[in-house]
């Protein structure tokens, strides 16, 4: 009986260990001036990830694990980087960021990647449900697939500060709030400017007949809103 009953212990230690290394939580990337120091106003492209789940953003399967720290040693976070939508490959590809360091983020990531612009940002994490969101000049938010109301935790946002421009040879976009909805100005060399809402409301990239959403997006099952 005291046997039977050790085993019974073990494996209800076991699997409370399991669930908390799985808990649910989000790395955070918060775009600032100030180059590598992060010491100026909040500004660029921010991201928040979400823990221990297989995340397939712009084509890439991202895992993302959280170590806590010691004395010795900095909390961080690894994105490890696979090419199946199981995230089970051997060997995967990897970098870790340390918490509450200041980092040059991948301009991979997301519509940055089309311009000439460097983020730097600073890693936070939150541990548990994402809470109050602030709001932004643009947020694409993909959710899981089948959720078709938007509505349970997110796997992973993008964002653009007020006033945040990006520009290429010919054209210069614009993202600002504008009672909570997101605007988009477009002005284009020799033909002038327009200006638009781009809000969507929950769907899939499949029902969007947008390129680009596809590529940020990435699943076409995954479920996406635009918002401030």
């Amino acid at each position: 009986m005291i046997l039977v009953n050790s085993c019974i212990l073990l494996i209800a230690c076991l699997f409370f260990i399991g669930n908390a290394n799985a808990q649910l939580g989000y790395v955070n990337f918060t775009p600032m001036n100030g180059g590598d120091n992060c010491t100026g106003a909040l500004n660029g492209t921010g991201y928040s990830w979400q823990l221990n789940t297989c995340i397939q953003f712009r084509e890439i399967y991202y895992l993302i694990k959280y170590t806590d720290g010691s004395e010795l040693q900095n909390s961080y976070v690894t994105f490890y980087i696979y090419k199946t939508n199981a995230c089970n490959d051997n060997d995967p590809l990897s970098t870790s960021y340390d918490i509450g360091s200041c980092v040059e983020l991948p301009t991979s990531w997301a519509y940055g990647w089309y311009y000439d612009t460097v983020d730097w940002a600073k890693v936070s994490v939150h541990m548990g449900p994402p809470g109050y969101i602030a709001p932004q000049a643009y947020r694409n938010t993909l959710y899981q697939v089948g959720d078709s109301a938007c509505q349970t935790n997110y796997l992973v946002y993008f964002y653009y500060t007020n006033d945040l421009q990006f520009s290429n040879t010919l054209q210069t976009y614009t993202y600002w709030c504008q009672n909570n909805d997101p605007m988009q100005k477009v002005c284009t060399e020799g033909t002038g400017c327009i200006t638009t809402s781009i809000a969507i409301n929950c769907q899939t990239s499949s029902d969007e007949e947008d390129d680009f959403m596809d590529d940020i997006v990435g699943d076409p099952d995954y479920y996406f809103t635009i918002t401030c």
